[in-house]
C-alpha cells in the first residue's frame, strides 16, 4: 500500500476514463482500474510537467508581487 510521502514528488494528471487524478508512475488508475497505454502515460507526463513548470511561474511572479506590493506599503524604495 503506498503512503502519502511514496508520492509526494511525482507528477499527477487525470485519468482518460474516469477524468480523476492519478500519479504519472501508475500503470493502472486506481479509480476505475483503466490500463493506460504507453501513448497516454506519454501525454500525462508531459501534461504534469507543463501543470509544474505553470505552477512555477505563478508562483514566482505571486511572490515578487507580493514583495513590491509590501515593500511599497512599508516606504522602502
Amino acid at each position: 500500500m503506498p503512503t502519502i510521502m511514496d508520492s509526494a514528488f511525482d507528477g499527477a494528471a487525470y485519468c482518460p476514463r474516469c477524468h480523476l487524478l492519478m500519479y504519472v508512475k501508475d500503470e493502472t488508475c486506481p479509480h476505475c482500474a483503466y490500463l493506460l497505454s504507453l501513448d497516454e502515460r506519454n501525454k500525462q507526463k508531459g501534461f504534469s510537467k507543463q501543470q509544474l513548470k505553470k505552477g512555477l511561474k505563478m508562483g514566482t511572479a505571486w511572490t515578487l508581487g507580493f514583495i513590491l506590493i509590501v515593500s511599497c506599503l512599508l516606504g522602502f524604495e
